[in-house]
């Protein structure tokens, strides 16, 4: 496979950023989480980031590959798919997570994600 030029390798770059961004903003909140209000919290902030990441990594990882515009719609479908299995699958083997500790973990790692991508395509456009 040929490695991606010009607007698609910015593109790839600035996912694969975003995503970073991401997970470091979540170890950050997890970790300051079990200092504020313990392991088990910190635990399900970071397991709502995951829920929220590893989607992520897998549509970035997928979508950037030759012929994958094709299948944008399907691709992004199966991130929300993904995501809600996620959720699934944690509070079945965690039943006594913390919902809310999930959710801010979550809701805050997709908030990032989307404006550091945002954030990051802006950058070209104005340099």
């Amino acid at each position: 496979m040929k490695r991606p030029t010009g607007a698609q390798a910015y593109a790839r770059r600035t996912l694969w950023l975003a995503v970073f961004i991401g997970f470091v903003l979540a170890v950050t909140l997890s970790a300051m989480a079990a200092l504020l209000y313990g392991l088990q919290m910190g635990r399900d902030v970071i397991g709502g980031a995951a829920i929220a990441l590893l989607p992520q990594v897998w549509f970035v990882a997928t979508s950037l590959r030759r012929g994958a515009g094709q299948a944008a719609a399907t691709l992004a479908a199966s991130k929300y798919a993904l995501s809600a299995t996620g959720f699934a699958v944690w509070f079945a083997l965690l039943p006594d997570a913390n919902l809310v500790a999930t959710l801010v973990g979550t809701i805050t790692t997709v908030l990032v994600v989307v404006g550091a991508t945002h954030r990051l395509s802006h950058l070209k456009q104005h340099s």
